[in-house]
């Protein structure tokens, strides 16, 4: 693993982990579907923070059985960075099974709002993710 990664993976703390994945996880069952590309986008996620499903299972499931009122407060202790991450996470969970579902909306920008994004900075992330694609993928 490259040195980059270790830092980003080093940067969060074990509840914030386990409140995103939570979140995640609530954002892609919300439309009372759990579609497999939404579980495999989850996993990304995990992967990418780190998550280790052996060892963090319990801290996971502490946190899940708080709802979004107990992982909201987690998730406002991110840094910015670390939010617009979490914006890009939630985003590509909400569009992975190739619909997006009004209530997944509703969940992501209410999320947002709670962790001090508002709907202009959701979309400022968002493009900022596009500029990002646009010149890789050129």
């Amino acid at each position: 693993m490259n040195k980059e990664m270790i830092e980003f993976q080093s940067s969060f703390t074990a509840e914030q982990k386990a409140a995103i994945f939570g979140c995640l996880v609530t954002i892609a069952k919300c439309d009372g579907e759990f579609h497999q590309n939404e579980f495999k986008s989850i996993e990304q996620s995990a992967i990418a923070l780190g998550l280790d499903p052996v060892i963090d299972m319990p801290l996971i499931n502490r946190i899940n059985q708080t709802g979004l009122d107990g992982m909201i407060p987690i998730l406002n202790t991110l840094n910015k960075s670390q939010k617009e991450w979490y914006i890009i996470a939630q985003h590509f969970v909400m569009h992975a099974d190739g619909k997006v579902a009004p209530q997944e909306v509703n969940y992501c920008l209410g999320i947002a709002d709670e962790i001090g994004i508002s709907a202009e900075e959701y979309k400022k992330i968002l493009d900022k993710m596009d500029g990002i694609y646009n010149v890789f993928l050129k």
